[in-house]
């Protein structure tokens, strides 16, 4: 594949620490790694009545306590 990486950083400071990014893009396919809900102005989850889709998990925890929710997704452009 010739296509050209990109890859996408928020700036958080777990991404520099263990060395990866948000999300990679390479051609049409986008790559999410886990990413979960953090207000940016206070460090703390914030989903109110958002109410989101869920994965439940047991034995496992995230690195902070007040993380509620964690995603990964592939995607494809088309277009």
């Amino acid at each position: 594949m010739d296509a050209e990486r990109q890859t996408f950083r928020t700036g958080n400071p777990y991404e520099a620490r263990f060395g990866y990014a948000r999300a990679v893009r390479r051609g049409p396919f986008v790559f999410v790694s886990g990413t979960t809900s953090v207000d940016p102005a206070c460090g703390t989850a914030a989903l109110g009545d958002v109410e989101p889709a869920a994965t439940m998990i047991v034995g496992a925890r995230f690195v902070a306590p007040e993380m509620k929710v964690e995603i990964e997704a592939d995607a494809v452009v088309l277009g």
